[in-house]
């Protein structure tokens, strides 16, 4: 058993740098935003002498302006901006006008719809003014070996959105270590009042071990999963697991990776492709 300086030096202190691109892969995250808002026709024109304008896409300038901003291009258009009315919009919801070039027609948009960028082509989701700022917080589950122990650490990504900006922040949540035949747990968080997550100044190691990680997010990315030779989970036909139970909502690292180290056999049942099996008994055990 290690100490807790020992583990905490395991723990990688960046996430892949594909971790963004993997979530939207696996449509956990949304792949940008386009914001938009009202102006005055005087900062309309003066918009379109910015060196980061796009396009007018109006269908004359005499129309009501809304600015767009477009999170993946950092683009700035202009579009129509039609008020919200709830005779012709189910719930009222804020909608542009604009012309778009895949269509080849003048298109309604409304907020929170899908919509493709005008100037980069990137699938982007339309975000009114009167919708942002807003905070939109993710996780997933990142594996790494390292002095022969596998680290599943938990990273969160915060996107904050707001109008004609976006940031994001990746940050180290919690992290399993699987050493030997025991799993210890250190977290960089702890929840305080009124639910709100802090961060801690370092790592701790919870002294009761409990699996809060259950059925995750997990990052299969560019970096690859990482080769378990040489470390006792070699034969634990974890990655195997993977692929049998990941799409189906089936794959529960820790937990069977305990349960591995207690009945070795286990691994046939993934082995004969009945991973399926093994979820189901770790359900059932969690329900006791």
């Amino acid at each position: 058993m290690r100490t807790t300086e020992e583990y905490r030096a395991m723990i990688p202190e960046e996430p892949p740098a594909d971790l963004v691109a993997e979530m939207v892969r696996q449509e956990l995250l949304d792949s940008g935003h386009m914001s938009f808002k009202c102006i005055g026709f005087e900062e309309a024109y003066a918009r379109t002498r910015d060196d980061d304008f796009y396009m007018d896409l109006r269908e004359s300038f005499r129309k009501r302006p809304a600015l767009l901003w477009c999170s993946e291009c950092e683009k700035e258009m202009l579009a129509e901006y039609l008020p919200s009315d709830s005779k012709k919009n189910e719930f009222g919801r804020r909608r542009i006008r604009y012309y778009d070039a895949d269509f080849n027609e003048v298109v309604e948009r409304s907020n929170a719809d899908v919509i493709f960028c005008p100037s980069c082509g990137k699938k982007v989701v339309l975000r009114s003014a009167a919708d942002l700022p807003r905070t939109e917080q993710k996780f997933m589950v990142v594996p790494t070996v390292a002095a022969g122990c596998l680290m599943l650490t938990k990273w969160c990504v915060e996107r904050r959105q707001f109008v004609g900006g976006e940031r994001l922040y990746k940050n180290a949540y919690e992290a399993y270590i699987v050493d030997g035949g025991c799993a210890v747990k250190l977290a960089h968080y702890k929840r305080g009042l009124y639910w709100n997550m802090l961060r801690l100044e370092e790592w701790k190691q919870n002294k009761r071990f409990e699996d809060r990680l259950t059925c995750p997010y997990f990052y299969d990315g560019a970096e690859g999963r990482p080769s378990l030779d040489g470390t006792p989970l070699e034969n634990a036909k974890l990655w195997e697991y993977l692929d049998q139970s990941y799409e189906k909502n089936d794959f529960y690292p820790v937990a069977y990776l305990r349960l591995y180290a207690k009945h070795q056999q286990v691994e046939n049942l993934i082995t004969a492709g009945f991973a399926w099996l093994v979820a189901d008994g770790i359900r059932r055990e969690t329900n006791y």
